[in-house]
């Protein structure tokens, strides 16, 4: 008769959530499948992301309808690499899930999604696999294609005037303040952003602040 230490350890999950009853609904949907352990359940926040990088558990199960919720799997891809992330609660679109991809997440899981299908697809991220419908594996194929041929992004490419708005950018100014700090409109800021998005090639200006630039930016005092 097999003694306990030689049973499987069962994979370590972590629920991460800002929605009590998200989280302890997750848990116990989990917990009928009584192949998981449960290491804990946090809101989200720093809190959580040090939780998981302590713990270390084999699936983050991360609440993508809460606050900021594409950066925590981001965050947590950062602390803990070897963790595989499971974006819970996407919308079936493929904005979404392409952004949850980029960050680090190795599955999805629906709105509509069952227990089942949440049970199945942790066991799948714990072999290292992805699942996703044929459309969005499509659209990942079509990022990858997209990434492969573009050069990388630096601030090379921008003026002057586009380097300190991308500055301010990092130092989280909105536009309206990004104009009062350099004395120009609104209006022109908005184009100024325009263009630094395209010449990044990205759609946002979190990924714009991001990308590793080569120099140092322009004071602007």
């Amino acid at each position: 008769m097999a003694s306990n230490s030689d049973l499987p350890v069962p994979p370590r999950l972590c629920v991460i959530s800002d929605v009590r009853i998200y989280r302890e609904g997750l848990v116990l949907a989990l917990d009928r499948v009584q192949e998981f352990e449960i290491l804990a359940i946090d809101d989200c926040g720093s809190a959580a992301i040090a939780a998981a990088a302590e713990l270390r558990p084999a699936v983050v199960i991360v609440d993508i309808g809460a606050q900021g919720g594409v950066e925590i799997v981001r965050l947590v891809r950062q602390q803990v690499p070897d963790t595989r992330i499971v974006a819970f609660g996407v919308n079936d679109s493929e904005a979404e899930i392409l952004a949850c991809a980029e960050a680090g997440a190795a599955g999805f899981v629906c709105r509509d999604a069952s227990a089942a299908e949440l049970a199945a697809i942790v066991r799948r991220a714990v072999r290292d696999e992805i699942v996703c419908s044929p459309k969005i594996a499509g659209s990942l194929f079509r990022r990858i294609a997209s990434l492969a041929g573009r050069a990388p992004a630096t601030i090379d490419g921008l003026t002057l005037r586009e380097r300190q708005v991308l500055a301010l950018m990092r130092d989280g100014l909105a536009n309206k303040q990004i104009g009062a700090k350099l004395h120009i409109a609104e209006a022109t800021v908005k184009n100024h952003v325009h263009n630094v998005l395209e010449k990044l090639n990205v759609k946002r200006r979190a990924q714009a602040v991001r990308i590793d630039t080569v120099g140092s930016y322009p004071h602007v005092r």
